[in-house]
């Protein structure tokens, strides 16, 4: 009798098994353990099956499919996946053009700098969109640089200090980043957006955000205020009166300046090329 028993529970086990569907497939090992989590909130039960290296299905019965499908959408999952920088510029070709290299400056400067807050005490996770300006064709930059980062942070930290280190940690990261390019939004997923510190370039910077000159980080706890705003190029000027920026000058009246001073060394020296002539020539007569 107990054996007949133990039979009929592994026949009900592998009829079970193979009454389970693959709910979705192609996953990271993160991507099926949010699913398996989710799911098993709703009172659904389901597997992780490996299918290659890194790479995972989710198995649910045949019955519960519906159910379990409503619920990964409610929950926003699959996420969608998008195509980082570094896949859509490899940087695999003999020839790489500046603006390709200059995307990929970017796309590694993201990544880096994403990393660095994504391991402060309380951070769960970090966006980090930097832009870098063009450059002419004296290799100067057009514009200044500027970043938006987005902090994914646990409840209850306090994101009121946390602000002025971010902000410091990419002023410093990028080179001739203004303290006040630096936008920063904290996201908490029980509260809802806690706001955005910060203010972009093209809005002008707070009253709050001018520092003194010798503004310098604090050693001890690795605060600072922040730094000096650093001088505007002449081809990007900030207005007084409305904290706006004006937009780059055109490359023909930069260039301007630089093509009457050739022109006019090159007339000068014309000049003094006829006068010798002139002056060998009247020599050869007498």
């Amino acid at each position: 009798m107990r054996g007949l028993s133990r039979s009929f529970i592994v026949t009900l086990c592998l009829f079970l098994a193979a009454c389970q569907v693959e709910l979705y497939g192609n996953l990271s090992q993160r991507e099926a353990n949010e699913m398996i989590a989710v799911l098993a909130r709703s009172g659904i039960e389901a597997t992780r099956e490996p299918v290659s290296e890194g790479i995972f299905r989710v198995m649910v019965a045949e019955s519960e499919m519906a159910a379990a499908v409503e619920a990964l959408a409610g929950a926003g999952l699959p996420a969608e996946r998008f195509q980082s920088l570094g896949e859509i510029f490899p940087g695999d070709g003999l020839i790489v053009s500046p603006y390709e290299q200059r995307i990929r400056t970017m796309h590694a400067l993201n990544q880096e700098i994403a990393r660095t807050i994504s391991t402060i005490s309380g951070v769960r996770n970090a966006r980090v969109h930097i832009v870098l300006p063009e450059l002419d064709l004296r290799g100067q930059p057009m514009n200044q640089p500027s970043a938006s980062i987005l902090i994914h942070h646990e409840p209850g930290l306090d994101t009121e200090p946390l602000t002025t280190r971010v902000r410091m940690l990419v002023t410093n990261a990028v080179q001739g980043m203004d303290f006040r390019n630096v936008a920063v939004a904290f996201f908490d997923a029980s509260h809802g957006l806690s706001g955005a510190m910060g203010t972009a370039a093209a809005s002008g910077a707070p009253a709050g955000d001018t520092a003194p000159p010798d503004a310098r980080p604090d050693t001890a706890t690795g605060a600072g205020t922040p730094p000096k705003p650093a001088a505007a190029s002449s081809a990007q000027t900030p207005s007084a009166e409305t904290g706006e920026t004006a937009p780059p000058l055109p490359f023909m009246t930069r260039i301007a300046p630089y093509i009457f001073w050739a022109a006019a060394l090159a007339m000068a020296a014309g000049a003094g090329f006829l006068a010798w002539r002139q002056r060998v020539a009247t020599r050869g007569a007498s």
